[in-house]
């Protein structure tokens, strides 16, 4: 994983090595994951096969630079910030 845990993550976005208009954190109950919600590249058509195929490459680069654990990620990050939380 490029990422190790949600601080890295954090600071990537920060430093603007992961632009926000083009990624976004996905938390599920047990999962957590980077995800693509940028434009397409040039020339590709959305709604087309080969805006199908781009992205679903584009979503398993992301989640191979960062998969978690849903919300334990977020109580963790609290946690880390001394944050109270409660993770049910």
């Amino acid at each position: 994983m490029k990422y190790q845990n949600l601080t890295e993550l954090a600071a990537a976005f920060r430093s603007g090595d992961l632009n926000r208009d083009h990624y976004t954190l996905v938390l599920d109950n047990d999962d957590s994951w980077l995800d693509y919600i940028g434009p397409l590249p040039d020339g590709v058509a959305r709604d087309s096969e080969a805006a199908d195929v781009w992205l679903d490459a584009k979503h398993d680069e992301c989640r191979a630079w960062f998969r978690g654990n849903g919300y334990q990620d977020l109580s963790d990050a609290c946690d880390a910030a001394g944050i109270p939380n409660e993770w049910c």
